[in-house]
């Protein structure tokens, strides 16, 4: 029905995000909002640029009830006086890691729904700023999905608006001007990454067991490696190579800011692999040796 106030031109949004205003009465469990209640809120509206209009529309999802007078709202409707689309969908941050240049966002969604799991669709994830393709949205059961968010254009730092749509079931046989679908959008913070990555290797098997900071600030990492592997990740080689292509251990030294300090190597015929360091007055590196190992000592 037609609003008091609503202009004659029909309104021409694509996106008709809602609010739900329910009473506060622990006995209120069909998020009801009762006849005489009084609700306020006030919104922040993100002004485009050009003309905008604003509208807004209030829909309350009601039928004739079962039983009159009506004594207990929560018993005396039927299960069709609530809406069909999904009243809420909240958004909890699993872990964060998304920067300018990498890293994954790890969201949970939690969708809620008079009618159940079983009468809506999987959420759909939308940011163009971030994404084109949505991401996969896992269904943990319950009404609890997993996404995991990739910066897959390289968005610069700062904020952006992820949309999360979730369509009832009911919504493809409905009017062309009733939309059953539920929406909320959040927040997605891309961070500036400002630290630093380093990559060596070679063709054979090449690993980082540990990595340890020093109380001077230089980083420290071990692990293993086989064949002959450039441990500089700078223009300058650093070449080693383990014994008769066998799989050998190795320590590493960088600054604060990446710089390559050094690289120590150590092995045998067999297997040997550094799994751990320990930094007190000197440098301690734990691991295995299989077989007579060759060691070369370095002046730390």
């Amino acid at each position: 029905m037609k609003g008091k106030f609503a202009s004659v031109q029909v309104p021409d949004g694509r996106l008709n995000g809602f609010k739900v205003f329910e009473s506060s009465d622990p006995a209120n469990t069909r998020n009801a909002f009762y006849s005489g209640d009084t609700i306020s809120q006030v919104y922040d509206i993100d002004m485009p640029d050009g003309q905008f209009i604003f509208g807004y529309a209030v829909d309350a999802s009601w039928t004739t009830p079962s039983v009159k007078p009506v004594t207990d709202p929560m018993v005396d409707f039927p299960p069709e006086a609530n809406c069909y689309e999904p009243y809420r969908i909240s958004v909890t941050v699993i872990s964060d890691t998304l920067t300018d240049q990498a890293g994954i966002l790890r969201l949970g969604i939690s969708v809620l729904d008079h009618q159940g799991p079983s009468s809506y669709a999987i959420p759909v994830i939308e940011c163009p700023e971030i994404f084109d393709t949505p991401p996969v949205v896992y269904n943990l059961g319950s009404g609890n999905f997993e996404v995991s968010i990739l910066n897959v254009k390289n968005a610069p730092a700062g904020k952006y608006h992820m949309l999360i749509s979730v369509e009832d079931n009911q919504n493809a046989g409905s009017p062309s001007w009733v939309d059953l679908t539920g929406y909320q959008v959040y927040k997605i913070n891309v961070h500036e990454d400002t630290g630093w990555a380093r990559t060596w290797g070679g063709g054979g098997y090449d690993s980082v067991q540990a990595v340890k900071v020093g109380p001077d600030g230089y980083i420290y990492t071990a692990g293993f490696y086989q064949g002959t592997v450039d441990f500089n990740p700078f223009a300058e080689l650093d070449l080693h190579t383990s014994n008769s292509n066998s799989i050998d251990a190795f320590l590493c030294k960088y600054d604060t800011l990446g710089a390559y300090q050094w690289a120590v190597t150590w092995g045998g015929p067999g297997t040997d692999s550094a799994y751990d360091i320990g930094i007190s007055d000197g440098i301690v590196v734990v691991g295995i040796s299989r077989g007579l190992s060759i060691s070369t000592p370095v002046l730390i």
